[in-house]
């Protein structure tokens, strides 16, 4: 059957939702490891992420100014579609994104991994959260992962996980399979992160099946970019292109200090919407320009600059005022604080929602847990957390260096052991190898 006698087959609300999702479907189009072939426990994943899905929906929006650049790389580049899916895993395709264990931006590279990829880092701008260089990078690392492991995207997708040293060692010993996400010699969160990325891919690349309707895109959200010819105050530029700060902070996570200039040369991304007014303002945006530019407008810009800045970045946390459509789960995510830390620190129980106006005040210093820890509340103790978790004591006392008659801290975190989070995860994008 040709591709038109199939599509005139489908059901109009699908053919409306399939023909929505443009660049999705190109990397649809360049999928290669027949995720759908896979086992139950891939499978598992897909119906999983079919049953949430507004939590799908809020991570493809997020990703959509970047999806069609994304695309396009993989495409010139001839790499597998389900590539696209690792900063989803790796961060929610948050560019704000970041990690206890030294990882940042929507890939989550590591410091040094990202110099040894020539990525810049400093006070002023940090690459592993520019999106255009990232994605740069990420594929990058993921095509010199693919050509040291023996040509196999799927082992250079655990390697991206566990790290190439490891998965080397064990795929020359000949103890990882053809199926990966099976193979007892990888971490638990590797085997996990490998069928949950299989189980994704399945989903995008049969809705139908799975009864799952792309989010409507907005062409008008797509980012490009600008090469500045000059230094520009982003707060000028807000207040003579008519921008919307909230939107030029998140396109441009890389830029270390908002209220800095941003020196010629650098790269300025923008919606496709605002792309001709940021042209137009560009000279009166300079921070020595003439004219009135340091007025009532100029400093309201700046301080909506900052405190958005200072919203997304972890070390600036305080308030947060409840938007229509937030949740726990997505300030969570925002702020890379756990759910329960903000249950705690608002004084909520476990079946208190947040409200549309609502003051949220957002914890500093405790990131959500990883799948296999546990923060220790008021009374616990090691038998009854190992009890409880169903951890053996012996083995819960070495892994945390505990004697037998340690006491517990309230909020020490305890290791559990391998991740268990098949059964247990709360929520569909928390990043398991990056501990968000």
């Amino acid at each position: 059957m040709n591709k038109l006698a199939w599509t005139l087959l489908l059901p109009a609300w699908l053919l409306s939702a399939t023909a929505t999702a443009e660049h999705w479907q190109r990397l649809v189009d360049q999928f290669s490891l027949d995720a759908c072939a896979a086992d139950d426990s891939v499978l598992e994943w897909t119906r999983h992420y079919a049953a949430h899905p507004d939590f799908l929906d809020q991570v493809l929006n997020r990703a959509e100014p970047w999806v069609e650049l994304l695309a396009t790389e993989i495409e010139v580049r001839r790499l597998p579609g389900e590539i696209a899916l690792v900063p989803i895993l790796e961060s929610g395709f948050d560019a704000y994104a970041f990690s206890r264990r030294g990882a940042a931006g929507a890939w989550q590279l590591m410091e040094q991994t990202a110099l040894e990829l020539g990525l810049t880092i400093d006070e002023s701008f940090d690459a592993r959260r520019d999106l255009p260089i990232s994605i740069a990078g990420g594929l990058n690392y993921l095509e010199t992962l693919y050509w040291r492991l023996g040509r196999r995207w799927d082992l250079a997708l655990a390697a991206y996980n566990a790290g190439p040293g490891r998965v080397g060692r064990l795929h020359l010993n000949g103890q990882i399979g053809p199926q990966p996400w099976h193979s007892e010699a990888l971490p638990g969160e590797t085997r996990v992160y490998l069928a949950r990325l299989m189980g994704l891919a399945c989903l995008l690349a049969a809705p139908d099946r799975f009864e799952y309707r792309w989010p409507a895109p907005v062409p008008a959200r797509r980012a490009v970019s600008i090469q500045l010819p000059a230094a520009v105050d982003l707060a000028r530029l807000v207040v003579h292109a008519d921008l919307d700060p909230a939107s030029l902070v998140a396109l441009n996570a890389g830029l270390g200090q908002i209220d800095a200039p941003v020196e010629p040369g650098r790269k300025l991304h923008v919606h496709a919407s605002d792309h001709k007014r940021v042209l137009a303002a560009l000279d009166l945006a300079r921070p020595s320009a003439g004219g009135n530019g340091k007025g009532a407008q100029y400093h309201h810009s700046r301080q909506l600059l900052l405190a958005e800045k200072a919203s997304r970045r972890p070390e600036s946390r305080n308030w947060h005022q409840v938007v229509q459509g937030e949740t726990l789960w997505s300030l969570s995510q925002r702020y890379s604080v756990g759910v329960a830390a903000i249950r705690r620190s608002n004084g909520m129980d476990s079946r208190t929602e947040v409200r549309t106006g609502e003051l949220i005040q957002i914890p500093p210093g405790e990131p959500a847990l990883l799948p296999d820890q546990y923060r220790v509340q008021p009374g616990d103790t090691i038998w009854g957390i190992a009890r409880d978790q169903g951890v053996p004591v012996r083995a819960l006392k070495k892994l945390n260096g505990l004697d037998t008659g340690a006491v517990l801290q309230e909020g020490q975190v305890i290791e559990l052991g391998e991740s268990r989070c098949c059964d247990q995860i709360p929520r569909l994008f928390e990043p398991i190898a990056t501990g968000l």
